[in-house]
């Protein structure tokens, strides 16, 4: 690596390290609650007294295992400690922004310091720092999908069974932190072929089908497990099927309240529901409670607001711009992971924190798009003047 990448890499280390030290130490605390205080946290201290995957004496299988089992890591080290587990969230959002630095640099080609300046835009996101503080699921699978992203490039430029072997392994583990990408990976896998065959790429349909055998092979020890514990079909967790089930209700995120139940919903309300889902998948956030607690405390902190908003709309529009390159492979991926959750929480329901794993995405796809019109302009003003 060039000294431009080693000085890339420390900034993108230290900046979040920086960030950590001072919004741990002067920052707002939020309350532990939800499913971390009634199963991830729980089940990690069983997991480290060795009494299994477990709550109150029970096996249970009502949420996914990566989390505990992330947090169990860190009370095995480090004792019941919830501020070494945001230190460990921290220096995982330096390592998104590390994935992101490369994916932006060697696959997207973006010229020295666009892909800096993209991982560092990732590592300071407000929401990434809000959430590398808080004990939930966000940071570690957002590492896991972005680094399996990366490896999913690279298995699709280089077309080799060892790169399907990684990109697919490393997509398991998203799986088993996030079981609502249970479908990523024959989602990847077909598009990937629709693709090759129009193109007449180095990937045939054999690859392909390792790359997703792969990842399902990681899931299932797991899904053993639960079978053999609940003698029941179960392939990560049973929160999935709590979750899938909102598909058939009308739900109302903004004021976190059930609109309209099965038996009441029709066809319209439904349909326009979905709709409805379309645009506030994309809805910057800064609305719930943990906003109102910190405008409660900090009111000049609308202000910041506002910005943020205005930010994430322009990064947003510059990376829709970005569809102009779809012909080129790794563009073409870094969509068909968006459209995938896009998709997905569409049929849901969208709450913002969904939205946030896909961030790092799109804020490099609105650098490639600002690199492609700067270089077209330059292109013309180059005609321009050479007449």
């Amino acid at each position: 690596m060039s000294k431009k990448d080693w000085l890339s890499l420390f900034l993108i280390i230290a900046l979040p390290l920086i960030v950590a030290f001072f919004y741990l130490k002067f920052g707002m605390s939020f309350p532990v609650k939800g499913d971390t205080a009634a199963y991830y946290d729980p089940i990690a201290i069983n997991l480290v007294s060795g009494k299994g995957f477990a709550v109150d004496g029970e096996s249970t299988a009502r949420v996914a295992p990566g989390y505990p089992f992330f947090l169990a890591f860190s009370y095995s080290i480090f004792g019941h400690d919830y501020l070494m587990v945001r230190v460990l969230q921290f220096l995982l959002l330096a390592g998104i922004g590390i994935s992101a630095y490369f994916i932006g640099k060697k696959y997207l080609k973006l010229p020295f310091p666009l892909p800096l300046l993209s991982s560092l835009t990732i590592v300071l996101w407000p929401y990434f720092i809000l959430y590398s503080t808080l004990i939930l699921t966000e940071i570690l699978f957002t590492f896991f999908l972005i680094l399996s992203v990366y490896f999913s490039i690279k298995f699709w430029r280089e077309g080799t069974y060892k790169t399907a072997l990684v990109s697919g392994a490393i997509l398991g583990i998203a799986m088993l932190i996030r079981p609502l990408i249970l479908l990523l990976p024959i989602w990847i896998g077909v598009f990937l072929f629709i693709f090759e065959k129009t193109k007449k790429g180095v990937l045939d349909w054999k690859k392909i089908a390792v790359f997703i055998f792969m990842a399902f092979v990681i899931i299932s020890p797991w899904t053993v497990r639960n079978f053999l514990q609940f003698n029941s079909f179960i392939p990560i967790s049973t929160g999935l099927d709590k979750s899938l089930k909102r598909a058939f209700i009308t739900y109302d995120y903004t004021q976190d309240s059930v609109v309209l139940e099965p038996g009441e919903a029709n066809l319209k309300s439904a349909f326009v529901a979905r709709l409805k889902n379309i645009y506030l998948f994309w809805n910057p956030g800064v609305e719930g409670e943990r906003a109102q607690a910190l405008t409660e405390k900090y009111p000049q902190i609308d202000i910041f607001f506002l910005i943020y908003k205005i930010v994430f709309f322009i990064i947003l529009g510059a990376a829709f711009l970005s569809l102009r390159f779809i012909r080129r492979k790794e563009i073409f991926l870094l969509w068909t992971v968006i459209f995938y959750f896009w998709s997905l929480h569409t049929i849901l329901y969208p709450y913002p924190r969904y939205t946030l794993p896909i961030i790092p995405l799109v804020i490099l796809l609105s650098f490639v798009a600002i690199n492609g019109f700067v270089r077209l302009r330059r292109l013309k003003l180059s005609q321009f003047r050479s007449k």
